[in-house]
């Protein structure tokens, strides 16, 4: 993603992108809970001090992408109305946490429509898993047959505390790998 290297505008034309892609593919998710999705992949769901992300986050997200929209308007020569210095403060506190966890990272969406946090080098067709006693989900790339490399750790917000095996469907495609 390098998203240091990205101008506010074009984060906020990319944000929308995903945003509107990541709800195509799971149409069950309200815009709400695609847009909390979002935020918490984007700063892996922990903010400075290392502690749990609180939903107030998300207005710091919104302020962000404000500001992002606004920039965006400014370079079209749209005229706008100013943003406010409190507004510009929580953007700045959800710019902090998304460099800290998202800067030389890769987004992407899953076949089944989960946003994942992943390695920089994660190619179309790496696959998302689970290893059994992982502590959060790995990006492999197949080398053969049941052979695979293993590209790096990721985050999806909806499989970091167990919930990919919370039904039989995901139980029984449980199978045995070797890792180079």
């Amino acid at each position: 993603l390098g998203i240091s290297s990205l101008d506010p505008a074009d984060t906020f034309y990319l944000f929308q992108h995903l945003l509107r892609k990541l709800h195509s593919r799971r149409e069950s998710l309200t815009q709400a809970r695609a847009n909390e999705i979002f935020w918490r992949t984007l700063i892996a769901n922990i903010i400075p001090g290392h502690q749990e992300a609180s939903s107030e986050v998300g207005e710091w997200f919104s302020a962000y992408m404000n500001l992002a929209k606004w920039h965006a308007a400014v370079r079209s020569g749209e005229t706008c109305i100013p943003i406010r210095l409190s507004e510009m403060d929580l953007a700045h506190k959800f710019l902090i946490a998304m460099y800290a966890k998202a800067d030389r990272r890769s987004l992407c969406i899953t076949e089944k429509g989960y946003l994942c946090l992943a390695p920089p080098d994660t190619k179309v067709g790496d696959s998302l898993c689970i290893l059994l006693g992982g502590r959060v989900p790995y990006m492999l790339r197949r080398k053969r047959g049941s052979v695979y490399n293993l590209v790096g750790e990721s985050y999806v917000h909806e499989l970091m505390t167990g919930e990919a095996f919370n039904n039989e469907a995901a139980k029984e495609r449980i199978k045995d790998i070797k890792l180079l």
